[in-house]
């Protein structure tokens, strides 16, 4: 039941994708695995998540997916709905208990890939959770630094809002204004 196509999706991936809820229940009565992760780093929960299918989501989430695997390439759900816009699957994570302040491999946060990105939508809605707006990653940066060098004022106003510090000072002696010049 998880054998894998040329194309690595299992028949749970592609029911995902498809938002097929009743094929997911039934593949997953059938022992499909929720967690089995493909040669090309997705999982069912990731591939529903980028494809923006609440009802797949919920779903694969009911049915023992773990809201908070990270995969090899360091993307878990959220971080991966975050990246591609899809707020409805943000929201729907976060109220599944998904950790909204969870940190990858690359000491990124669904926040700051949601910023990196340009995403203003998923951006309000992690905030919107309680993402933290001046966690610092390992590179040393938080979410308004991030975007203030990438210039994008309408996430750097959205992040001032939430009560980001502009005089926050980073373990390697960055503020958002340097993190700006230096872009």
């Amino acid at each position: 039941v998880d054998f894998e196509t040329p194309h690595a999706r299992t028949a749970l991936m592609s029911a995902a994708v498809a938002g097929q809820t009743a094929a997911i229940e039934l593949l997953i009565v059938h022992k499909a695995r929720a967690d089995l992760e493909s040669s090309s780093n997705d999982t069912a929960l990731t591939l529903a998540a980028e494809a923006g299918i609440v009802a797949s989501v919920t779903a694969l989430v009911s049915a023992g997916a773990k809201i908070d695997l990270e995969t090899r390439d360091s993307r878990t759900a959220l971080s991966v709905a975050a990246s591609v816009g899809q707020t409805a699957v943000v929201t729907e994570l976060l109220t599944q208990c998904a950790y909204v302040d969870f940190e990858n491999k690359l000491g990124q946060t669904a926040l700051m890939v949601a910023i990196t990105e340009g995403q203003e939508g998923t951006t309000a809605a992690l905030l919107a959770h309680g993402g933290k707006v001046d966690y610092e990653n390992r590179a040393g940066k938080t979410a308004l630094m991030i975007a203030a060098a990438a210039g994008n004022v309408a996430l750097v106003a959205l992040l001032l809002d939430r009560g980001a510090s502009v005089d926050y000072v980073s373990s390697h002696g960055i503020t958002a204004l340097v993190a700006a010049a230096r872009a």
